[in-house]
Parts: C-alpha cells; structure tokens; sequence
C-alpha cells in the first residue's frame, strides 16, 4: 500500500529565512559536516548531548578554531627556537679527535690500557636534549592536530569545504603533514613513552617562549574539554566552540531540508541518537519506539537493503517500440561517453529521495519506509516536479532487489515544501496541518487522512 501526503511550512507567506531556519535548529544542526561554510552567526545557546561520536564532532571543531589555526600557521618559522638542554658526554675515540681533547681522562685512559699508545684519545662532546617538558608539550599537541587529520578525516580534508583556511593559498593540510614528518627539530622530540601530566602543561603555560605557552593552552583545552568531557557538567566552553566554528550547508536547499528533517524528528521523538552527517554518511538519527526501531536518512538511498534504480536487463523482453528504441538510446549514450572522464550509469532511472525513514521490528525486518522530497520553493511547478519525483521513488523503490508488493512493506510518501498556494477540496482534507505560528505537526497526525492509491 502506498499513502502520499503533503504539508507546508505553517509560516508567515514568505520563504522562510536561512537565518530563521538556523534559529530553529541550531542545537541539533550541528552535526551536519558536508559541505558548507562557517558562520558565527548561529544562534547556539544550547547543545543536544544525544549525539552519537560526539568526541569526533568537538575534535573536528577543535581544529578549525582560530587559535589552533594560526598556532599551525607559525609553527615552521617559530619552532626553529626550541629550546633544548645541553649534556656533556666524553668518548673514546682512535685515531680521530671528535670534540675538545680532554687530556686528564686521555692520559688516565692511555695508563690503563697503553700508555705507548697515541692513537687513543678521550673527546668532550656536548649532546642537545630535546626531550624536555616545553618540548614534549608541544609535540604532543601537533600530534594531536595531524591525528584529527588523519583519522577523522580520513586524511582527505580537502572533500570539506568549510576547512578553507586549511586548504587556502597556504595549504595549511599539506604543510603541516610534510612538517610532521621532515622537520629536524620535530623528530628529535620523543614523546613514545612520555605521559604529559598537568604539571607539565602548567608550567609551560608559564614559559617565555609565546609558541610554548600557544601550544600548552591549546593542550589544556583539548584534554580537559574533550578528552576528560568536562561538557557534560558545563557545556559553557563547548557552546562556545561550536559556536565560533558553526558550519551551515553553502546551498540553501540543504539547509531547508535539514532544517524540516529536524523538525519532524524533534516532533515524533524525545529520546532518539543523533549521528554525524559526513561524507559518506547520512544518517541523522536513530530511535526506537515499543517495538520498532527507526532510522532517518537524509540525502540518501536508505540501507543497503534498499535500491532506487530501474537497470537496462530489466526490458529484455520489452516489446513496445518506444521502450526499446528508449533503452538502446541509452545503451549508446552510455557507450559513447566513455570518452569522458567518467561515463554515464547504465540505467533507465536511478533516485534519492531527500528524506527516508526505515521501520524495522525487533527481528531487522523492513515494516514500513517514510520516504520524502523537499522543496524550498512557493513556485507551484517545481513543487509539482518534487510531487513526480515522489511518486517515481514510492513506486520503484526496491527492497532486497524486488519491488515492494502490496500490503507487503507500508509505503508512506511525503511531500514537504515551503510556503504555497494549493486547490482546497475533498481530496485534500485533512492533508494540510493547521496554520499556526508553531511547526507542532508530527508524521502520525499527517496521516489521519490521506491520498491512498
């Protein structure tokens, strides 16, 4: 059975404001990591702490901090004044001298051994010790910095746009990993077997050197506020952080979907698990509610489970003469654009869908899917192009590479869009939310009265 809906944004009758949007869900938007740009215009006065990872999303904002960028910044010029400790070692060396003779310890050497012989000499040399607290302090920190970049990010920053100081002109990402690795002063700094206490951190912040107390301040920050997850009693310096760091979807679009996407799981949901929405992963929530369990999507296919594309062996008996001359079309076309770069899919159609919520019972088995398209528009023709797309994802979705039948999986469609002007009648009873100044509609109260086709 497949169920379609449809509801506006029950809002004064312009488009709702980026700003207004950002308002709204700021305290849960904060895990979006795709591509956007920072703000600090974020309205975040508060912070939802059901977020799964929730230590990846505060390193990752760590290192956009403005501190920690121009601490990295300065690094190659400024570490050139370490400082180190000196010791002096003698060594026996023959028939070379190494260092200032030392001719007590030479002759007391000589007597012990072989006083004829004048080939053997006792050298001062004096050693660098890098290895002091200023200096593991710092290593310590970098090494912190250049993991985020490795592990969070999987070594590939340059797939976040909002990490444009790092991959500026400067090309901070790259510097910093070809310094990590090649800078003399660096590598002689062994931190292996080295716990940095709070002692150490403290007493560097008291150093005369700016580039030791920078990088003990940012150690003290980062272990204290994340590593020790001082946030869970206050979330004060937390708040701030993100604040200064807000990343914000570059097309508004995205923003508008996040923004209805949030909106309907604070109104269908209290106790649900947030996710990080990174490259490569869109899922925004899971919840579970009785005995169903939930997972929201956005931007995305859904679980492997599922597969929004009609393939070209699926006409092989077709018998229409349109449809065949449509499929060997784009078998040709498909052909022939090898000579890009990359070539096109071999498919008659291929979707995905904005929004999908799958509902699964204790067993893993697929209940029901909430699948929707969102358009941030008051134009009727667009939004009648969102109604089509809709349609097409409710009627070829596929769930374990068949098409769902009848009465086999609920099929429920939903079509959201911003402010718009629609036929009121029978059809359409029921369907349209309440106006008022509050988005208080939840799914379950949509479809009280539906279209069922």
């Amino acid at each position: 059975m497949i169920t379609f809906a449809w509801a506006d944004i029950p809002l004064a009758p312009e488009k709702i404001t980026p700003e207004e949007m950002i308002e709204e869900v700021a305290e849960k938007i904060v895990v979006y990591l795709k591509d956007g740009r920072l703000s600090t215009q974020s309205f975040l006065n508060k912070i939802d702490l059901q977020i799964n990872n929730i230590e990846e999303l505060l390193r990752l904002h760590f290192i956009i901090k403005e501190d920690v960028v121009n601490f990295i910044k300065k690094l190659p010029w400024r570490i050139r004044n370490i400082k180190t400790s000196t010791q002096k070692i003698n060594r026996h060396y023959r028939n070379q001298i190494k260092g200032r003779i030392d001719w007590q310890s030479t002759i007391t050497s000589r007597c012990r051994k072989n006083y004829q012989d004048n080939t053997l000499f006792v050298c001062e040399q004096t050693n660098k010790n890098f290895d002091i607290k200023e200096n593991i302090v710092l290593k310590n920190v970098i090494n912190i910095i250049y993991g985020i970049i490795i592990n969070d990010l999987e070594g590939k920053p340059e797939n976040y746009s909002w990490l444009d100081e790092w991959l500026g002109d400067e090309n901070l990402a790259s510097m910093l990993e070809e310094f990590y690795f090649r800078n003399i002063y660096l590598n002689r700094i062994d931190i292996q077997e080295v716990m940095v206490t709070d002692r150490m951190i403290q007493d560097t912040k008291n150093s005369r050197n700016q580039l030791y107390r920078e990088a003990a301040e940012l150690l003290e920050f980062y272990r204290e506020q994340i590593e020790r997850k001082k946030w869970l009693e206050d979330t004060e310096e937390i708040i701030k952080l993100l604040k200064n760091t807000f990343i914000i979807p570059d097309k508004k679009s995205v923003l508008f979907e996040l923004y209805l996407v949030l909106r309907l799981l604070e109104y269908n949901t209290e106790k649900h698990q947030l996710e990080l929405i990174k490259k490569g992963q869109n899922i925004v929530a899971k919840w579970q509610k009785k005995d169903k369990k939930y997972t929201l999507y956005h931007d995305c296919d859904g679980s492997k489970d599922l597969d929004w594309s009609v393939k070209l062996n699926e006409f092989s008996s077709v018998e229409n003469e349109y449809l065949k001359r449509k499929i060997e079309g784009i078998k040709k076309a498909s052909e022939i654009s090898k000579i890009f770069k990359s070539s096109l899919k071999p498919a008659v159609w291929a979707g995905r869908p904005d929004l999908v919520i799958e509902i699964r019972d204790d067993n893993e088995e697929l209940k029901k899917i909430i699948i929707g398209e969102i358009k941030y528009t008051n134009n009727e023709e667009t939004a009648k192009q969102g109604l089509k797309e809709l349609v097409e994802y409710c009627q070829l979705v596929k769930y374990k590479g068949g098409y769902i039948q009848d009465n086999e999986i609920e099929i429920i469609g939903l079509l959201l869009l911003d402010k718009i002007e629609l036929l009121s009648g029978e059809l359409l009873q029921g369907l349209k939310v309440k106006k008022t100044n509050k988005l208080d509609w939840n799914w379950e109260k949509l479809f009280t009265k539906q279209i069922k086709v």
